[in-house]
């Protein structure tokens, strides 16, 4: 069959281009033509322009040439994952135009947060069914968001957004557990495409990329906190190692002891998880590459209701005690993954027979 993936794939965003990556080799792997339709949601890619003019004007002069100055000091970060994204984008994705959408026998909407209002600024009718110019079926795999609690409206709009799709899949427990009052169609818990992958199945990422480190604590956050820097040293100075840094769509916090990777591709994203000693991560999808690499990592809970995906992940493995407060003083200690790879492997054969039945019944 031929099928569609709606995301988040032009994002300059790790997690959003080898969520998306994955899914669509996942989809070949099982027998279909998979493509990823070729859609930006302007409120999303507006975070990745090199200078975005509308998060400049102020209606106060003074106010808007400091926000200018601002984003100018963005500019060559920008340009650099500009650099290192797009060739991934282009010639790793399979992409569909979105004129061509009438072509496709099915549409996956998913994974990543595509019903995350806090992301599109506002819902974005495509990725709910709306606007779409196909007749064919729809289902959803791994739609994700942060937002847990439902008002009335957007239960609402969510009960006539489930009778659109077919099939329905989301990435978390607790947001599964809200949205099935609102429909009459189980809905189902899924993994993360990226954890669909087996660790052998990216090591041709590993293998293709050389490193010249070794012995090093990987950072990776994707919002900013002054004390994940000092939380990694003191992982650090426990096991004699170095700290690299891969700075994400925002600076991350670093210092002169650090090694900063500003530059890195999503392959060598891949590469520098399966290389690390352990990991320290405020990202769910530098949780996800922790446990494919089975290294020891420590995920940030930031007590901010961002962090309900990793939670939600990290119990399903019996992982939640790596789940941590930037304030705890850690003792280092290493991740027995041999039952964590048997319950990830249930779960992932369960995601798949589930994304498989739901594309041909």
């Amino acid at each position: 069959m031929k099928v569609g993936i709606l995301t988040f794939h032009r994002a300059y965003n790790y997690g959003a281009v080898l969520q998306t990556y994955a899914l669509q080799s996942i989809l070949s792997e099982l027998g279909h033509d998979a493509f990823v339709v070729d859609y930006n949601c302007d409120n999303v890619y507006s975070d990745y322009k090199i200078l975005d003019w509308r998060k400049v004007i102020r209606k106060n002069p003074v106010k808007m040439i400091s926000q200018l100055f601002r984003e100018i000091r963005k500019v060559p970060i920008k340009i650099k994952k500009k650099n290192v994204f797009k060739p991934f984008i282009e010639h790793d994705l399979l992409l569909l135009p979105l004129s061509k959408i009438t072509e496709l026998d099915i549409l996956i909407v998913g994974s990543d947060q595509v019903w995350n209002p806090n992301i599109t600024k506002g819902f974005d009718n495509l990725y709910f069914g709306y606007n779409i110019k196909a007749s064919c079926p729809l289902i959803t795999y791994a739609a994700s968001t942060e937002i847990i609690t439902l008002s009335d409206s957007n239960k609402r709009f969510y009960r006539d957004v489930l009778a659109r799709f077919k099939s329905i899949s989301v990435r978390e427990k607790r947001f599964a557990q809200y949205l099935q009052p609102l429909s009459i169609k189980p809905i189902q818990t899924v993994l993360d495409p990226t954890l669909l992958l087996k660790r052998e199945q990216w090591e041709k990422f590993v293998s293709a990329i050389h490193l010249n480190l070794d012995n090093y604590v990987l950072v990776y956050q994707a919002r900013n906190s002054d004390k994940i820097i000092p939380f990694a040293q003191n992982i650090a100075k426990q096991i004699e190692a170095k700290i690299v840094v891969i700075t994400s769509n925002v600076t991350s916090a670093a210092d002169d002891n650090c090694i900063v990777i500003s530059d890195a591709a999503p392959k060598d994203f891949v590469k520098y998880f399966a290389k690390a000693r352990c990991a320290v991560a405020l990202s769910f999808h530098a949780v996800a590459f922790s446990i494919l690499s089975k290294i020891p990592f420590y995920a940030i809970n930031s007590g901010d209701g961002w962090d309900n995906r990793v939670e939600s992940l990290l119990d399903e493995l019996d992982l939640k005690h790596r789940f941590v407060s930037l304030d705890s003083n850690i003792v280092f200690s290493d991740i027995d993954y041999i039952d964590i790879d048997s319950k990830l492997e249930e779960l992932r054969e369960a995601s798949i027979e589930w994304l498989e039945s739901s594309i041909i019944n």
